[in-house]
């Protein structure tokens, strides 16, 4: 393939639709304590005098609290300080250096703690991209990013690049790059198509009904193998720089809004638009057992998305072809 080749960045994950999902726990109920999170917080690597004005700013009180934080702390596994800390640090996107904002983000996480996960900003998820792509790629496609940016944006991506550069929660990180190979798929496939929800529905029950076991291969490599995505990531980067490099940018700096709809959800969609029988031959293709996908939450532009991204993958490479309808 060309380096330069204009076609589509592909992968399998695929919707355009207007419902955000809630983004998913990493390992365990997300919840930190107030005093520990606090302390982890003023446990980190800062100065003395950045130490000093923050101690100025709290209560005794609140002193305390961080006190028997950091003995808590001390006798927890390393493991799970270090767990706290990458959720806790991912939370905090202000400027290191500017004291009030570390001050303020104190006395808020000592007043109620944290309940929710992390919610990556768009330059973070940027920021994570790029540091996970490998040497000989990564200064050519970060050179051409920051090559655009103004100097405030330079400074914003180099300082997320620089809070997030030992992050070792590659879960996260998988998460992002399926992210952003879904946006490059969503912006491959085809928009517009005059087959009807109703139409999609009957051909996937006709071809689930007549063929399970290739309605269940392009299941499989549509939302339920996810063990490639790095290798994709990386193999798209290599083969289409500069094409990657105009989807990275539209992906973080872009107008436009992009919502991520997990691949089991998507799976777990397609089965509940076939009928009892369909559903029962495609499962038994699958070999999956009844209830082991997640429950998913219906909507009409989530079910026409997942119909028209299936019906898609298979004709393309089952039939060789895109009909107009699907054009």
């Amino acid at each position: 393939m060309d380096p330069q080749d204009d076609s589509p960045l592909e992968h399998p994950y695929v919707d355009n639709e207007g419902e955000a999902s809630a983004p998913q726990a990493i390992d365990e109920p997300f919840h930190i304590e107030p005093d520990i999170g606090a302390a982890l917080l003023l446990s980190g690597n800062f100065s003395r005098s950045l130490a000093d004005r923050v101690f100025s700013s709290l209560t005794q009180d609140e002193i305390v609290r961080i006190s028997q934080g950091l003995l808590r702390l001390k006798a927890m596994p390393e493991d799970r300080v270090e767990r706290i800390w990458n959720r806790i640090t991912l939370l905090f996107t202000g400027d290191w250096r500017e004291e009030d904002d570390l001050v303020e983000f104190i006395r808020s996480v000592l007043r109620k703690g944290v309940r929710e996960e992390p919610k990556l900003t768009p330059v973070q998820k940027l920021a994570l991209l790029l540091l996970s792509l490998p040497e000989d790629l990564s200064g050519s496609v970060s050179g051409a990013i920051l090559g655009g940016l103004k100097r405030p944006g330079v400074a914003e991506l180099t300082r997320e690049m620089a809070h997030l550069l030992h992050y070792p929660g590659s879960g996260v990180s998988e998460r992002v790059i399926g992210e952003f190979l879904a946006f490059c798929a969503a912006r491959a496939l085809p928009s517009v198509t005059f087959m009807s929800p109703r139409v999609m529905e009957m051909e996937a029950e006709r071809l689930v009904r007549r063929n399970p076991t290739s309605c269940a291969d392009v299941v499989n490599r549509l939302w339920l193998n996810e063990g490639e995505l790095l290798s994709t990531w990386h193999e798209a980067a290599r083969l289409q720089t500069e094409k990657t490099v105009e989807m990275l940018r539209d992906f973080a700096y872009g107008p436009a809004h992009y919502y991520f709809i997990p691949p089991l959800e998507r799976a777990a969609t397609f089965r509940v638009c076939l009928s009892p029988e369909a559903r029962a031959l495609l499962d038994e293709a699958l070999q999956q057992e009844e209830g082991a996908l997640p429950e998913p939450v219906m909507s009409m532009a989530r079910r026409e998305g997942v119909l028209r991204e299936f019906l898609h993958r298979y004709y393309v490479e089952y039939m060789k072809l895109i009909p107009v309808v699907m054009q």
